[in-house]
């Protein structure tokens, strides 16, 4: 390997640490440094790949920075603690591409396929790290950055196992969800947690009324309707004292 983080790669990856890796994903010693020939320029140009993305720069110069607070080079950690501290970064550098990375990865070098996803794990924060230390020594931004990774194209990819660049340079840097995972999803569960949400804030955000707009005090209740017996008994009863009034006025 020669140049940029290839470099730095290989100053860490020594004959001890290829035997403590390969003793961690039980597999034989030549067969992890095959591997891990490969697996560390296919790390590479994922991340050449991921900052040429828009936004990818800014993303990565970030990641660089979270990874130099996760891994002391100069206090190396065996491959047993790398395992989980690099579990998830390769599926995040290679996205759709990853399952392919893996597979082509153990394909050349006769790994298993479980054993060439943890030797990613395991070189994934050596090289996050190495980039971290030349961010902080060259003071480099995002743009300087993603400059820096690109002219490091040409050096790993003939390290790289036939058609395993264009697969990488495939890879979408933002995949669909995964359907088992938008079938668990309680979605009148998620509506109404958002429902009950906004009404707990509606008083929050309810405005003053205008005082033209105040409320007016409640009316007073409409008077009873009269029904059509109450009209008949009171004329039944004036006509009943009408004739008595004429009765008496006769005698």
């Amino acid at each position: 390997m020669a140049g940029g983080l290839l470099d730095a790669l290989q100053d860490f990856v020594t004959p001890a640490f290829v035997l403590q890796a390969s003793a961690c994903i039980n597999e034989r010693p030549e067969r992890t440094e095959c591997a891990m020939r490969m697996a560390g320029p296919a790390i590479v140009r994922g991340l050449i790949e991921w900052s040429s993305a828009p936004g990818g720069a800014e993303e990565l110069l970030d990641l660089t920075k979270h990874a130099a607070t996760r891994v002391d080079l100069a206090a190396l950690p065996p491959p047993a603690d790398l395992i989980p501290r690099g579990r998830g970064l390769p599926s995040a550098i290679f996205c759709t591409s990853f399952a392919s990375v893996v597979d082509r990865l153990a394909a050349a070098s006769g790994l298993r396929g479980a054993s060439a996803s943890s030797l990613l794990s395991v070189l994934t924060p050596l090289v996050l790290a190495a980039a971290a230390r030349e961010v902080a020594f060259k003071m480099l931004d995002a743009a300087s950055l993603r400059i820096w990774l690109v002219s490091q194209r040409d050096e790993v990819n003939p390290f790289l196992p036939s058609g395993l660049a264009e697969v990488i340079a495939s890879g979408n840097r933002f995949p669909p969800p995964d359907k088992a995972d938008t079938d668990d999803l309680d979605v009148m569960g998620a509506i109404d947690a958002l429902a009950a949400e906004f009404a707990r804030s509606l008083p929050a955000r309810a405005l003053p009324l205008p005082a033209e707009m105040a409320v007016p005090a409640p009316l007073r209740p409409p008077p009873a309707p009269v029904r059509p017996w109450t009209v008949s008994f009171v004329l039944a009863a004036i006509v009943v004292l009408l004739a008595c009034y004429l009765a008496l006025a006769w005698n």
